[in-house]
């Protein structure tokens, strides 16, 4: 992204066919794929026409028929270029990311470099103005320098949630991520313990699967200080349940789109254990409002 070109996350549930809409709406000149995805491509070779690709985690066959030549990853990574320094156009798109898809094809919404770096300055004010509050009101103060996190990335990949939410703001603090191949949550619970993990978020259903491992009881989960969720609504019993079950961690969420860049809405710790059916008020970045069917702004407390 610093050398202005934009990133496509491709969905790894994808078909032939939804692969190769996407390759053909979104035009990139490089497809990164690993051995699953390449037997799609195999399936419709069409899909990778003008489209360089590079073999990812398989030894790619030789060029045959029908199918572009293969480079694998190792030669890439072996390259010792510099990376170009150009001026990147903050509106410029940094990612495409697909959404969707419920009625038709899904849509690739375009995320601007000034979009998502807004989105993590409404991550850190969230996590900032929420512990000023806490400060405020306990007369506690929060380490000067606290320690740097250790996030735990359960979502995929080609999702904003992992990348904007995720990803950006541990990155940013200087912190660790820590990957899954799929979600599981005794593994969860053996890379909590393992790395130290400070921080995880995925949506509702993995929190309640954590906590009611098996495991759970016998796992050190010592380091988790933030237990979120997103992309449904964190039903209000678990929340209860994380900040009862989860002696280090607060319970989180927030409400955002693909659209935005990440998240709209933030709560956290005591005031999304007061009101557990909160997804939290807007970000500063943000006007919103509640409107009827016919768009009219509705009074406060009316449900729209």
């Amino acid at each position: 992204l610093s050398s202005g070109i934009a990133a496509v996350g491709m969905n790894a549930w994808w078909t032939a066919e939804e692969m190769a809409y996407a390759l053909a709406d979104a035009a990139p000149k490089l497809l990164f794929c690993d051995a699953e995805r390449w037997a799609r491509v195999v399936e419709k070779p069409v899909m990778v026409e003008g489209i360089g690709v590079i073999g990812v985690r398989f030894d790619p066959p030789a060029a045959s028929a029908g199918l572009p030549a293969v480079t694998p990853w190792s030669s890439v990574a072996a390259f010792a270029g510099r990376i170009p320094d150009v001026a990147v156009d903050p509106d410029a798109d940094a990612c495409i990311f697909y959404t969707s898809g419920t009625t038709g094809h899904p849509k690739g919404a375009q995320l601007t470099h000034r979009g998502c770096i807004s989105n993590l300055f409404n991550l850190m004010y969230a996590g900032a103005s929420s512990a000023r509050a806490m400060e405020l009101a306990t007369g506690e103060a929060p380490p000067e320098t606290p320690p740097a996190p250790v996030t735990l990335i359960t979502t995929p990949l080609f999702h904003v949630t992992a990348n904007n939410c995720g990803a950006y703001a541990t990155t940013a603090a200087g912190g660790k991520l820590v990957l899954m191949h799929r979600w599981d949550a005794a593994e969860a619970l053996r890379l909590i313990a393992a790395e130290k993990v400070s921080s995880m978020s995925g949506v509702p259903v993995m929190a309640r699967e954590l906590i009611t491992h098996p495991d759970f009881a016998t796992s050190d989960t010592s380091s988790l200080a933030a237990l979120s969720g997103g992309g449904a609504q964190v039903p209000p019993d678990l929340v209860l349940k994380i900040e009862a079950k989860v002696a280090t961690a607060r319970p989180s969420t927030g409400y955002g789109m693909t659209e935005t860049c990440g998240i709209i809405t933030s709560i956290a710790g005591d005031f999304f254990v007061d009101k557990p059916d909160s997804a939290g008020p807007a970000m500063p970045n943000f006007e919103a409002k509640c409107v009827d069917d016919a768009g009219q702004t509705l009074a406060q407390g009316e449900v729209g």
